[in-house]
């Protein structure tokens, strides 16, 4: 707060702003360029914001998620947007929606030929909906050499109810605009690979784990070395690699994480202010040395903050719900009638080789084993 108000008095004397955030030691200010007021995360500092004129600064904010001050430069006056302006997009929204509805013809056409009597190939066929052959896939939607492919897992699910020649009763909706029907050609049950299928690719994989366990030894040794004060220069020249600065990185600089790799991005996140460890690029190793760290921008730790609330609740919610439960059952002490349960759910008590469980122990008794199975 007395930091706040110190900036407001000085900002509101003329000073520079970037000169007041850095002697407070304080993120550099915020700028916003023709921004409108639902670009402003703080709806307090938003409020007071766009209630300046041009020129002025307020006193201190004590918004919703910490102190700010705020000064106006300019004021663009807010128009009505023209078609022209909104044209392009209009197009757009246009077409998505007539090959929307386009799709639902051709589902609809292919259901009344399907229902009347075609198979799925006949009815593709007549309507002119296009037909996909897929490669064997397994339960988990990937093909034999273990390459995933992208299918809506209802897809799957249903695909494995069928039988080979077995074909979906109408189409299924994988996304808006997006139908589907699935025929099995084939069944292949599931067996053990044979030494021959998986020769290659277990070999490639030994070699891939022996060159990584290799280059991070190296990698470990060379980080060893700067940690007790080798030269980065010097250590990186003695194995032939060079060193690279990175001017800044932010952790949700999605272009950076595209560039560099999440795995090596995390790694960098993980580390202290002059640590020195490894983190893996896409060609290999890096070591790394944290130089420094500064501050994230308030906006952008803000959106993100407002972003994760939502799961860090659920998260929180599910933590709550887990312990109450054990903590009921801990005092309750419930007992299970097998016997009776088996019995509500139309099954043959007589399966059952015990009368109750106690479910806060974690294995059930020797009583409630049955050498027959469930029904």
């Amino acid at each position: 707060a007395a930091q706040a108000a110190d900036a407001a008095k000085r900002l509101a004397s003329g000073q520079d702003p970037n000169f007041i955030a850095k002697s407070l030691g304080v993120a550099p200010p915020l700028v916003l360029a023709d921004a409108p007021k639902s670009r402003i995360v703080d709806p307090k500092v938003a409020d007071t914001a766009f209630s300046l004129n041009a020129g002025q600064s307020s006193g201190a904010i004590q918004g919703a998620l910490g102190w700010a001050v705020v000064k106006v430069t300019n004021i663009t006056p807010g128009h009505a947007v023209t078609l022209n302006d909104v044209r392009a997009r209009i197009e757009d929204e246009s077409k998505k929606a007539a090959a929307a509805d386009k799709a639902y013809d051709l589902s609809k056409k292919y259901d009344e030929a399907h229902s009347g009597g075609a198979n799925l190939v006949d009815a593709a066929k007549k309507v002119g909906a296009p037909m996909i052959q897929l490669p064997p896939i397994t339960k988990d939607g990937r093909t034999p050499q273990g390459q995933p492919l992208q299918l809506p897992p209802k897809l799957l699910q249903q695909a494995f109810l069928l039988t080979k020649g077995g074909e979906t009763e109408g189409v299924e909706e994988a996304a808006p605009g997006e139908y589907y029907a699935i025929r099995v050609e084939q069944v292949n049950p599931s067996a053990p690979f044979t030494l021959d299928e998986v020769r290659g690719p277990v070999t490639q994989r030994i070699m891939q784990q022996d060159v990584i366990k290799r280059v991070q030894a190296k990698a470990n040794e060379l980080a060893e070395k700067i940690r007790k004060g080798g030269a980065l220069d010097a250590v990186a020249a003695s194995a032939g690699a060079k060193v690279e600065t990175i001017p800044a990185l932010a952790r949700a600089d999605r272009q950076a994480v595209q560039a560099l790799g999440q795995e090596f991005v995390g790694a960098i996140f993980a580390a202290k202010k002059g640590d020195v460890t490894t983190g893996p690029t896409r060609t290999g190793l890096a070591v790394i040395h944290i130089d420094n760290i500064a501050p994230g921008a308030t906006d952008v730790v803000s959106r993100l903050t407002v972003a994760q609330k939502a799961a860090i609740g659920a998260s929180l919610n599910q933590d709550v719900a887990a312990a109450t439960r054990l903590a009921a059952r801990s005092q309750i002490k419930p007992k299970v009638d097998l016997k009776r349960a088996r019995q509500a759910v139309g099954g043959d008590p007589s399966t059952v080789g015990g009368s109750t469980l106690d479910p806060a122990k974690s294995a059930p008794s020797s009583a409630a084993k049955s050498a027959k199975p469930a029904a």
